[in-house]
């Protein structure tokens, strides 16, 4: 697999990059020479490569001006350069580009180019014509192939171009236009929500036009309607986050969010109320650290638990607090985890609801549980399900993450029938539901409580495995590789947390290691 990117990989950085360089003035003239017949001295050429930065966008776009003009290398000196005071990337492109703007200003041609400024992929035809002015004119999509400003001229694709052309061309229009910048994104806000067949769309190939309508109607400032009725009625279908728990597509719920936010994951946009600002922020927290980014979750799920609970919403205090010290945890600092679990718990008795007391008793047990209060963890985990009962009698004892937790204290206290017995029931309760966090749990207890390196134990430990990778929650996935624990699971669980600074699992990875090791020396 190859993956270019114009930033670090932050998931990608224990594996060597290749620094892809620009071109050399020589190899920079000869691309002008040979690609666009651009004839002039070899210093001339060379001193054009350099004036561009060697950069190979710029330099295809200046190749494809002076191939209009005859091929003439003096002729760049009628490009005017960018202001000093601009220094964004791309600024030997940008200055083509902007050259371009002028020439096709009132045309056809320049009407597409800032068209497809209001996307940030290939622009579906029926989408684009939408913004434009006037009508789609198939001459002047030739004229911008040939320019090199879009990618393609097929009459039957979407119509692709460099990423730093729609950027530019994006730019100029909000700059020079922002009422109109509004209204077309408005327009497209509009036509995708349209666009899927049903109101709550099953997969993400069928979701993605309602991606596409979060992105423009936050560029429109509709940020209340993107968040409201496509972010959280039709794609994470109200309380259910369907998109995360049912698709474990984190990284695409990470996305959406930042649409949210001026600042990532500091600041969001204040033309949402501040209940919705502090619901982003710790939504986009949450997602942070599912996806393994737990140092970065850290203050964005710290603010936002504040700020719930500075609005007295004492429901969604006591889940933002709970989760705050389940991240804590995860990171090691078990002191601090436990101290704020206590505050969900308040939080949860305030609420007077069932379900939020259940989740804070046993977050606050786990917390307990891992700092060494096994007998402590326990009382709460008896007094966590009582309260499950009393909300869901039809489930009487605890499933999903709680469920874990205490099959987990279970386990370490020697109970392995209990935990068997408790994990065959949530299973049949997660599969019908497709939970797949929960699932693969339940599997992970399963594995654990089944004699090690049994049948039974191997066959739970790799559905483990398997349902927690699709769930997407990298946060989780060590306690399933640490539990099978092959070479290979071992030092998965070393990358994962040592770049996601996962101490507890951390840990626990010196000690299967030293296991191993011992086992390894008996054989010999």
């Amino acid at each position: 697999m190859l993956c270019t990117s114009r930033v670090p990989l932050a998931d990608l950085a224990d594996v060597p990059p290749l620094e892809l360089e620009n071109l050399t003035e020589a190899d920079g003239a000869q691309y002008l020479r040979e690609k666009f017949k651009v004839h002039g001295s070899e210093e001339d050429l060379r001193a054009a490569s350099k004036a561009y930065g060697n950069h190979a966008l710029a330099l295809t776009l200046l190749g494809a001006y002076l191939q209009d003009h005859h091929g003439d290398i003096s002729r760049r000196f009628e490009i005017e350069e960018l202001p000093e005071s601009d220094t964004k990337p791309g600024r030997h492109s940008r200055r083509v580009m902007q050259s371009y703007a002028r020439v096709f200003e009132g045309k056809p041609e320049g009407d597409i180019l800032r068209g497809l400024g209001f996307f940030d992929r290939p622009a579906e035809r029926e989408a684009l014509k939408l913004v434009l002015r006037g009508p789609l004119q198939e001459a002047a999509l030739v004229k911008l192939r040939k320019a090199r400003l879009i990618l393609s001229a097929d009459a039957l694709a979407p119509i692709d171009c460099h990423p730093l052309v729609r950027e530019h061309f994006g730019a100029l229009t909000k700059a020079s236009d922002l009422k109109g910048f509004r209204a077309g994104h408005s327009k497209l806000f509009d036509y995708y929500c349209q666009m899927p067949k049903k109101e709550q769309p099953d997969t993400l190939e069928e979701l993605t036009p309602l991606f596409h309508a979060v992105a423009h109607g936050c560029h429109a400032g509709r940020h209340q309607a993107a968040r409201e009725k496509v972010y959280r009625d039709r794609i994470h279908r109200g309380n259910e986050f369907y998109l995360c728990k049912k698709l474990g597509a984190f990284g695409t719920n990470l996305s959406l969010l930042a649409h949210f936010f001026e600042q990532p994951w500091s600041r969001p946009v204040p033309n949402l109320p501040p209940a919705d600002q502090a619901w982003v922020t710790n939504d986009a927290a949450f997602a942070l650290r599912a996806l393994g980014r737990l140092a970065d979750a850290v203050t964005p799920m710290r603010a936002a638990a504040e700020a719930i609970a500075h609005l007295k919403g004492w429901h969604n205090a006591a889940i933002a607090y709970a989760n705050l010290s389940q991240l804590l945890l995860s990171l090691g600092r078990t002191a601090e985890a436990v101290a704020v679990a206590r505050e969900s718990v308040d939080y949860a008795d305030r609420s007077r609801e069932a379900f939020q007391r259940v989740f804070c008793r046993t977050t606050l047990a786990d917390a307990l549980h891992q700092s060494g209060d096994l007998a402590e963890a326990a009382r709460l985990f008896a007094e966590a399900e009582s309260h499950q009962w009393e909300g869901q009698p039809n489930h009487p004892i605890l499933y999903s993450l709680r469920g874990y937790h205490y099959c987990d204290l279970l386990l370490a206290q020697g109970d392995h029938n209990e935990a068997l017995r408790r994990a065959i029931q949530t299973l049949e309760w997660a599969i019908p539901q497709r939970w797949l966090l929960a699932i693969g749990l339940d599997h992970l207890t399963l594995g654990r409580a089944h004699a090690p390196g049994s049948p039974q134990s191997r066959h739970h430990l790799e559905q483990a495995v398997d349902s927690l990778r699709r769930a997407g929650t990298i946060d989780h996935l060590p306690r399933a590789l640490l539990a099978r624990a092959t070479d290979a699971d071992l030092a998965e669980v070393h990358k994962i947390a040592t770049r996601s600074g996962m101490r507890l699992h951390l840990a626990d990875y010196h000690l299967a290691m030293a296991r191993h090791l011992r086992a390894l020396a008996r054989q010999r």
